[in-house]
């Protein structure tokens, strides 16, 4: 049979938007019409139509999801939806929903475009996260104090930062430290209990052990070391003997050791030498201040009396001489 194949026929849309294109006006000022053994084309006459129907379909885009990691903010939160494989200066919007305000682990859905000249494609789903928001701890002090042997440390203040504003969430801040050992110092480390946050709001924040402050303190000497002398009054009273007051005894806190000392008394001039004479006396013991304790002293008064000497005196003889004189 005789054929006719047409090669070359071209057309153009009466616009490039789907929705508006639905005609094609039809070129054919540089058709090829090629026949067959058994055709000659002179023997027919090619009648194009000016116009056809046409349609375009939508393009359809890909979808690069970010912004999947969030952080709660307090308020609703997505993922962001940026399409690709567009006609170059095309844009085109996805719209997104699935937004979530708690922390956790949610799925968005991209629901729609704004250019009629794209589609979705089949996978429009994304989980996403929002993390809980770190918080942190300020302002908590430990309270300098003296020495008092135990390891215990009192803490105050202390305030949540980083909270969203009319979000309900609390925390009893610690009251109490320790030390490792109950020795005075300064810069010594405090270690506490930290404690759990509260609140309806209290599982969108994380509280982390790093985020709260570290703790130092500084132990003083005490002055309380309660010195005190021991020799008894009717120890160090005595008559003069040539030897001085007896050895001196004395009780305190603190572990250094003790200097004696003495004075006459109201002199306040003191010496480690032991009194020997006869005399009213001071004596002090001092305790140089130790690791704990500041320096600390005592004081007693005591007197060295007189020895009294019983004088024996002969029977005298003498020759009448009209006196009394012996």
């Amino acid at each position: 049979g005789e054929m006719l194949s047409i090669n070359g026929l071209k057309g153009t849309f009466n616009s490039e938007d789907v929705k508006v294109a639905n005609k094609v006006v039809v070129d054919h000022s540089k058709v090829e019409v090629k026949e067959n053994d058994s055709t000659n084309v002179n023997n027919y006459k090619l009648i194009y139509p000016e116009t056809v129907d046409g349609k375009v379909t939508p393009r359809e885009l890909d979808i690069k999801w970010s912004n999947t990691e969030l952080i709660y903010n307090g308020k609703n939160q997505l993922p962001k939806a940026t399409a690709t494989n567009l006609i170059t200066d095309d844009e085109c919007n996805i719209v997104v929903e699935g937004a979530n305000k708690n922390a956790g682990t949610y799925k968005a859905t991209a629901t729609k475009v704004d250019n009629s000249n794209y589609k979705l494609p089949k996978n429009v789903t994304t989980e996403y996260t929002i993390n809980k928001k770190q918080i942190s701890v300020e302002d908590l002090e430990a309270v300098n104090r003296k020495y008092n042997g135990t390891c215990e440390v009192t803490l105050k203040g202390g305030k949540l930062i980083g909270i969203v504003k009319d979000d309900k969430v609390s925390i009893e801040m610690p009251m109490i430290g320790t030390i490792e050992n109950p020795n005075a110092g300064e810069n010594k480390t405090v270690s506490y209990v930290k404690t759990v946050l509260k609140g309806e709001d209290k599982d969108n924040y994380e509280l982390l052990e790093t985020a709260w402050p570290t703790l130092t303190v500084i132990i003083s000497r005490s002055d309380q070391s309660n010195t005190k002398i021991t020799t008894t009054d009717d120890e160090l009273n005595k008559e003069y003997d040539g030897q001085g007051p007896v050895d001196i005894k004395s009780i305190s806190n603190s572990t250094s050791t003790p200097i004696i000392e003495y004075s006459l008394k109201g002199k306040n001039e003191y010496t480690t030498t032991k009194p020997k004479d006869a005399g009213e006396y001071t004596v002090k013991v001092i305790y140089p201040a130790d690791v704990n304790y500041e320096e600390s002293s005592d004081t007693k008064d005591f007197t060295i009396t007189p020895k009294k000497l019983d004088v024996i005196v002969a029977t005298v003889t003498k020759e009448y001489d009209g006196t009394k004189d012996a």
